[in-house]
């Protein structure tokens, strides 16, 4: 098995795991769930998919980002801790 199949694998087992003790744990899964919706850690997970396991999504990731930083009403796309949400003109 190719190492990124691997290295997936183990993300997708810690990801399974995290939503195991979600479902023991419901304050502390509660806290989980809002932490997941957070915008900083749905960009991170975007980031690391994008350039470890779909080089093919570079252009996207790349054009995505021109279009936040061109937009001047992007800065408030991050609604309070929801979810992110990129403005469509």
């Amino acid at each position: 098995m190719p190492l990124s199949c691997l290295n997936f694998t183990n993300f997708l087992n810690i990801i399974s795991s995290g939503f195991i003790l979600l479902q023991l744990t419901i304050n502390q899964g509660w806290q989980f769930l809002l932490f997941i919706q957070t915008c900083k850690f749905y960009l991170l997970v975007i980031i690391v998919l994008e350039f470890t396991y779909f080089p093919i999504f570079w252009l996207g990731f790349i054009f995505q980002t021109v279009i936040i930083l061109t937009k001047p009403s992007s800065s408030s796309f991050c609604s309070l801790h929801t979810s992110c949400t990129i403005r469509t003109p």
